[in-house]
């Protein structure tokens, strides 16, 4: 085992590093901290909000100690009501994406798009009833659509370098072209909700 002086990104890469001459106990140390991605997740939002287990324990109506086996234990021996229970007390909703194992990442990014699709359209239903509001929904699309293809533009330049030539990827936005785009937004959701299914 070595100690190095250095900053690391990770914990895995920390954890690599330092004992890079057992590369068993690496990968064992790795499942764990895996197998306690939920469990580390939830303590992580009961101390952002400054609440103590105890606090959570009352309003869970549990003793202290089943709020810290459930933070100390593995995400496999979570129940589903408990995590239900102990976000609610947070005042958090859980969702559950049922995905296919073998889906490829193109499809998780279609996946996540189509939510986002569903996210945009509630955030349009908003805009149908005020004039103020529809304003505001406007500059958040055009904020949005920006900040999607910032997204877009810099996973793009991580790509590596090739030898055939690659496309350009260029985009330029006109805050007049956008304003259209978004009333045709607007206008294509009024129009999907008065077409009978």
């Amino acid at each position: 085992m070595k100690m190095a002086n250095k900053r690391y990104k990770s914990v895995s890469e920390l954890i690599e590093d330092t004992f890079d001459d057992d590369p068993q106990f690496v990968d064992d140390l790795k499942t764990q901290i895996n197998r306690r991605q939920i469990v580390r997740g939830l303590a992580t939002l009961r101390n952002s909000k400054n609440i103590t287990q105890e606090e959570i324990a009352e309003k869970m109506r549990c003793a202290q100690s089943r709020v810290s086996k459930i933070e100390n234990g593995l995400d496999d021996d979570l129940r589903l009501s408990d995590i239900l229970a102990y976000l609610k007390v947070l005042n958090y909703n859980a969702e559950i994406s049922l995905l296919p194992s073998d889906m490829t990442v193109v499809g998780e990014i279609k996946y996540y798009a189509r939510q986002m699709n569903k996210a945009f359209d509630k955030l349009t239903s908003l805009a149908l009833k005020d004039d103020t509001i529809r304003e505001g929904i406007a500059k958040f699309y055009n904020e949005a659509l920006v900040n999607l293809m910032a997204i877009v533009v810099s996973s793009a330049n991580k790509l590596p370098k090739s030898k055939s030539p690659m496309p350009n990827i260029r985009l330029s936005f006109n805050e007049e072209i956008a304003q259209e785009n978004q009333e045709v937004l607007v206008d294509n959701s009024r129009e999907r909700r008065a077409t009978p299914i």
